[in-house]
């Protein structure tokens, strides 16, 4: 139930055995500039899989 509602409030998704204080998984971009924008990293290396802390 914590992981439905940490997804709601953040606007995000939780993987599945997500415990309260792992990463949560970013929306996808909305828009082209945003994309654009976007700077590979060790926890997000892709813009369709965008890690952060919850």
């Amino acid at each position: 139930m914590e992981a439905l509602q940490t997804a709601d409030a953040q606007t995000a998704s939780t993987p599945e055995g997500w415990t309260k204080g792992d990463p949560v998984i970013d929306a996808l971009p909305l828009d082209v500039a945003e994309l654009a924008n976007f700077t590979p990293s060790e926890t997000s290396p892709d813009w369709y899989y965008r890690l952060r802390r919850s």
